[in-house]
């Protein structure tokens, strides 16, 4: 027999409620509340948050002991694990403690189409005991990307398990019977923080059979003096070149550069790949919310680029610089986009740098089009290519525009491809063209920066 129980919260809340105090509630707690005080609005906030957690962290009850029998095991980097009986696919699996004191288990994993049946976390924690939960499950898609299309995916979702309060948890299985303890466990590892940075660049897997070893050298030194600390590379497919400078970097930038191996789920009979470019998307959104909670004990912002992608200041000569004039209220802080297209300069540059050859650009996109951001890793649950999709706690509003003055995001693409992005269309037809060299006063840095690189690869 299950028996559903409310395990009310013995410690205090209000030092939850206390973050919100002086966040901008009102844009976030909805129309319907625009009359109500700003100390009402924060009472609201704090209630939501208070609700959540309790409704997170209500056990199943279940009679009877468990026999705990198999061995926990470790998911391979890179590698997917698919869930005993399910079409659930496990990427990576992190702990989070940004709620504290509640502690939450994240697992980063794919299903073919959607769940379908609710799950279950099963906690075992160091005293003998079983925590059973209902998982809640976030899908990291929105179906306007792609609404037409009828196609079976692989989705990328987002399990996530609440950790019991003041006990110390070493492994959890996930289950559709909460009172059948599943056969496969997985270890739980607390991270151990030793040191923190501000800015880590993620890159989606990349898939290149040209070789890139050069724009790669270029791309890492730009981003390295804009305040680049840490890249996160994550890499599926490339030359051999390529791959050796990277490897190299690695070697000798003392965690300034880290490479993940990505691949796709196994081809199999019942669950054949799709090469169509949404699944491509989806794979790579998989990795971004790895880099995402990869980082959010060490990290201040996580900035998802391209290697075609500058975020270039125009006010001041740093990323920081930049973040210093922005509030803690939202999960993540966009810049514009503004495109260098090939075919914007008629005229031949001598310039080497990819970036220093084109000095015409597009007018700036629109707002939410194409920009890429500064993603807070203390409020975002979940993030995309673009910004984050959800904030981690209510009251947090998801994305804020940055003033143009401030900074604008320089994308070198050969060509703007309408198939895949439509809005491209309005650039290539559009007359207006725009001389800007702001990245040129990032020369000198760049060009030191650029040959201690170099001088590693020798």
């Amino acid at each position: 027999m299950i028996v559903i129980r409310r395990r009310w919260l013995a410690l205090s809340l209000s030092g939850l409620a206390v973050v919100f105090f002086g966040f901008e509630f009102l844009q976030t707690v909805g129309e319907g509340n625009k009359g109500l005080e700003s100390g009402d609005s924060r009472k609201i906030v704090a209630f939501s948050l208070k609700k959540q957690i309790e409704i997170e962290s209500e056990e199943v009850a279940c009679s009877g002991g468990f026999f705990v029998g198999v061995k926990p095991e470790k998911l391979a980097n890179g590698k997917w694990t698919q869930l005993d009986g399910t079409s659930i696919f496990i990427y990576s699996i992190y702990f989070d403690g940004r709620l504290e004191p509640h502690h939450y288990l994240r697992t980063i994993s794919m299903v073919k189409g959607t769940p379908g049946k609710e799950f279950f976390c099963q906690i075992a924690t160091s005293d003998g005991h079983y925590h059973i939960t209902k998982a809640v499950v976030t899908k990291i898609w929105s179906e306007t990307w792609n609404q037409n299309d009828t196609h079976l995916y692989f989705n990328p979702y987002l399990i996530s398990c609440h950790l019991p309060v003041n006990k110390t948890s070493v492994y959890f299985s996930l289950n559709e019977k909460p009172c059948q303890i599943a056969p496969q466990k997985f270890v739980i590892t607390t991270p151990n923080v030793e040191n923190t940075t501000s800015f880590t660049v993620c890159v989606k897997p990349l898939n290149f059979r040209n070789d890139i070893s050069e724009q790669l050298l270029q791309w890492i030194a730009i981003n390295r003096i804009l305040g680049a600390e840490k890249i996160d590379f994550y890499v599926e497919n490339l030359q051999k070149k390529p791959r050796q400078v990277l490897e190299t970097l690695e070697k000798h930038l003392n965690g300034g550069l880290t490479l993940y191996a990505h691949n796709q789920i196994a081809q199999e009979p019942t669950f054949k790949h799709s090469t169509h470019i949404w699944q491509k998307r989806r794979y790579e959104i998989i990795a971004y919310n790895d880099c995402l909670y990869r980082n959010i004990h060490t990290s201040h912002f996580v900035i998802p680029l391209d290697i075609d992608e500058i975020i270039v200041p125009r006010h001041g000569s740093t990323w920081a610089e930049i973040l210093n004039r922005t509030d803690d209220t939202f999960a993540s802080f966009t810049v514009r986009n503004a495109y260098y297209l090939r075919h914007f300069n008629v005229k031949k540059s001598t310039e080497e740098v990819f970036f220093f050859k084109r000095t015409v650009r597009s007018e700036f996109s629109d707002e939410g089009e194409s920009g890429k951001s500064f993603v807070s890793t203390k409020n975002a649950l979940t993030v995309f290519n673009h910004y984050a999709l959800r904030s981690l706690k209510p009251g947090v509003g998801v994305v804020k525009f940055l003033n143009v003055g401030l900074a604008q995001l320089n994308h070198y693409k050969d060509d703007c491809d309408t198939v895949i992005l439509p809005e491209c269309a309005k650039y290539l037809s559009s007359p207006v063209r725009v001389a800007d060299g702001v990245i040129f006063k990032f020369r000198r840095l760049f060009f030191a920066e650029y040959g201690k690189l170099l001088r590693l690869l020798l």
